[in-house]
Order: C-alpha cells, then structure tokens, then sequence
C-alpha cells in the first residue's frame, strides 16, 4: 500500500494522530518486518546510497518511500487504520438549485446533434431550448457549422 505523503502530514506537521496512536511512528516501526522494505534497505546500505534504482525506493526522516509515496509496510491493521482516517480537507458547501427564469427565452440552451446520416443536405440538428417553458426549437444543419454559421441559424430560426 502507497500512501501520499500529505495524506499522513498535515501543511508541515511532521507527526499524525489517530486517537493517541502515532501513525508514522508505527509506520517506520514496522518496515523492519516488512521483506519488501528489508531489501530494499539492505540494498541500500551495501550501495552506500539514500535511493535505489532511479528514485523508485529512498529513505527519508526513517520512512522508507516508494515513487515518492510513504510505503506501508504489509500490516492490515495499520492499513485499515490509515484507509479510514477522516480526510482533513474542508467540507463541500450544501448544492444550491439555479434559480427559475422569470420569463420565457432570458434562460436557453443549446446544443448539436451530430453523427446523423446525411438527409435533405444537413447531417447535424441544432437544438436551442428555453428553460421556463422547455419549448424547443429544432434546426437542420451541417456539423461543419462556423461560429457565423451559428450566428446566422439562431438569427433566423430561433
């Protein structure tokens, strides 16, 4: 399991609490009986180096990072305590409804339908649709319609 780092600190807070229990501190104390990490440490000490095979795996502040995310070792507990941990960004605000036009044609929509099959010249059908009273109109087109194009349909169709 990867976790993003920020996931487990909080804008600079080095350490994260759970309820008392200190999550990094758990993490770096089980990577000694992760196989995984014990390699990739072992490797790393007989190479003298802080990262291993392009960045893949390094060690930082006694973490050991994979692809730059805190890898964690293979503990089921720990990971389902990390998995359910609240998240710390803000609450999205309740969904507010669009209001209602007050009168027909000041609120439209438009769209195209496009892909249809060549007929009377025209493969694509413009559809302009008021809000307040779903009255639609529906004009013929080519799908190559130009923004002049449109210009000229809404003009003297809608």
């Amino acid at each position: 399991m990867l976790v993003k780092e920020e996931w487990l600190r909080k804008a600079g807070v080095e350490e994260v609490l759970i309820e008392g229990v200190d999550l990094l501190k758990k993490v770096r104390e089980l990577k000694a009986r992760d196989d995984e990490v014990i390699k990739a440490v072992e490797e790393m000490k007989r190479a003298g180096v802080k990262m291993l095979r392009d960045e893949e795996w390094r060690e930082e502040d006694g973490l050991m990072l994979k692809e730059g995310k805190v890898y964690v070792p293979k503990d089921e507990e720990l990971r389902t305590e990390i998995r359910n941990k609240n998240q710390t960004t803000a609450p999205v605000g309740k969904l507010m409804p669009n209001e209602a036009p007050k009168k027909p044609w000041t609120h439209i929509t438009v769209d195209f339908i496009t892909k249809l099959p060549l007929a009377q010249g025209y493969n694509a059908i413009l559809v302009v649709c008021d809000r307040l009273t779903k009255m639609a109109h529906f004009v013929p087109t080519m799908e190559k319609t130009s923004a002049e194009g449109l210009a000229r349909l809404f003009r003297d169709h809608v």
